[in-house]
């Protein structure tokens, strides 16, 4: 899932842009003429097309760490099923028959059922 800036996208941002921009002025009370730029810095909103790159970016994250038999992989291109490796220290899947005793917990109950 890869966020591109394309004519095509054009008119929804348009639509985004402007809604962020009412919502903007709606938060800080600000006339409708005062610059959207400074409205939305002083309500604490990024610019639309930067939130909307992380947004993107996030689900890029998200799909890169499913586990290759996740159900969710079946509805993703071939491009957006790449695999990142599991965190060494934090992964179930690295966790040795032990320390997987020693945690005992309900996360594991429902991993072996």
């Amino acid at each position: 899932m890869a966020f591109v800036f394309a004519a095509r996208c054009k008119g929804a941002l348009h639509h985004l842009s402007t809604m962020q921009r009412s919502t903007a002025l709606w938060i800080t009370g600000a006339f409708r003429t005062s610059p959207t730029g400074g409205v939305e810095a002083l309500a604490g909103l990024p610019p639309i097309n930067l939130l909307l790159r992380r947004l993107s970016e996030r689900a890029d994250y998200r799909f890169a760490t499913l586990t290759p038999t996740h159900p969710v992989r079946a509805f993703l291109s071939r491009f957006n099923c790449g695999t990142i490796a599991p965190h060494p220290t934090l992964s179930i899947q690295t966790m040795s028959e032990l320390e997987i005793f020693h945690t005992s917990g309900t996360l594991f109950e429902s991993d072996t059922n």
